[in-house]
């Protein structure tokens, strides 16, 4: 693939359509770190259903149904294996709320601006800059209450700032990537976004808030440190996209940097190729400056070791996740990030031929709480 695509180059902001049964091979990934699985997360996916039933459906013009039979919040299964009950708990009813925007906002429609306004007014609210105008509001901030009010007061703010980050991040993706936006995205602005949109501001303190530990001090003195933080969140944001671009892009929703790629005239092939590779080099990478980090100026420190064993878990996690989710891939998809495999395009599911084995009992891990 030429440098063409990967350079900051302008680009229009659309991709191509008529991708309906194409094929794309899936080049395999590293997957160098562990994959664990929370005990008790049979107990917490049934606790926030019921809950979901009793209190969603009142301040959310949404299918709450539907929304359940995804499963979408059950990343965080394998992602914050070592997480308290409790926390957990918190933090899944809160991204349940995350996931009903983000189907919101998928809709390529006018609709999914209407969400985008919503959401960049929450940013506000949760920034102090005005207060809760509607009951969606009132629930939603309630919900952050719960998660933020015993954090310490650094990672409190950075947790609110990072959540106000990502809902400006669907404003921003939704207004730059539709058809009459005024200027197309270059590589280096899109993966930005992305990065925000996703919600890696989110889920990078959340890594420390189930870990038990505040790194707010160490993040800011240890460039290092704040380095390997964003490697994490770059890997996971690549396989995103690589997941996530059937079932964006058949919703028309723009966003994903393979549609960026694919706008350049780069084949879908060439597109999964490059992000795939991005995603792991960001792996290999993660791993070589988390062991600098463990050897350098924070050795020894164990809130440190901690979060970067969590943010092992998260990359190993989201990674195994993104692959068998039916978010992405419609119901019965069992794909394994580890080996090479190739996947064809429908509107409505992704079909999968030539995969290779898991490794023994992977997939169980994933698969305990499925439905």
């Amino acid at each position: 693939m030429s440098s063409a695509h990967t350079d900051s180059r302008s680009a229009p902001s659309r991709c191509r359509t008529g991708l309906a049964g194409a094929d794309v091979e899936v080049r395999p990934l590293p997957c160098l770190l562990p994959l664990a699985h929370h005990p008790a997360a049979l107990q917490i996916e049934e606790e926030t259903r019921a809950w979901a039933r009793r209190s969603l459906g009142r301040v959310f013009d949404a299918d709450i149904e539907a929304a359940l039979r995804r499963r979408s919040p059950s990343w965080l299964i394998p992602c914050y294996p070592t997480a308290s009950g409790e926390r957990l708990l918190r933090l899944w009813k809160l991204d349940q709320v995350y996931f009903l925007f983000d189907d919101a906002c998928m809709t390529g429609t006018a609709g999914a601006r209407t969400a985008a306004e919503h959401c960049r007014k929450l940013a506000g609210q949760l920034r102090g800059q005005a207060e809760p105008a509607t009951s969606t509001d009132r629930f939603l901030l309630g919900l952050v209450r719960d998660l933020t009010d015993g954090m310490p007061p650094g990672l409190r703010t950075r947790t609110l700032d990072g959540m106000a980050t990502m809902l400006a991040g669907f404003d921003d993706q939704v207004a730059r990537t539709r058809p009459d936006a005024d200027a197309p995205l270059d590589w280096d602005t899109a993966r930005e976004i992305r990065l925000r949109a996703v919600g890696s501001t989110c889920y990078l303190p959340w890594t420390e808030y189930v870990t038990g530990v505040d790194l707010t001090l160490a993040l800011a003195r240890q460039p290092l440190l704040r380095q390997t933080a964003r490697l994490a969140g770059l890997q996971t944001l690549y396989v995103n996209e690589l997941c996530s671009f059937r079932a964006e892009h058949f919703a028309e929703d723009h966003g994903n940097l393979i549609c960026l790629m694919l706008s350049t005239g780069a084949s879908l092939q060439e597109a999964f190729d490059l992000v795939a590779g991005h995603a792991a080099q960001a792996e290999r990478d993660f791993v070589a400056l988390r062991n600098a980090v463990l050897t350098g100026p924070c050795d020894g420190a164990p809130d440190v070791r901690a979060y970067l064993d969590a943010l092992g878990h998260l990359i190993s996690g989201a990674t195994h996740w993104q692959f068998t989710t039916i978010r992405y891939h419609g119901p019965g998809f069992r794909c394994s990030p580890a080996t090479g495999s190739t996947w064809t395009m429908h509107p409505d599911h992704t079909e999968l031929a030539g995969a290779g084995p898991w490794p023994p009992g992977a997939l169980r891990l994933l698969l305990t709480a499925d439905r």
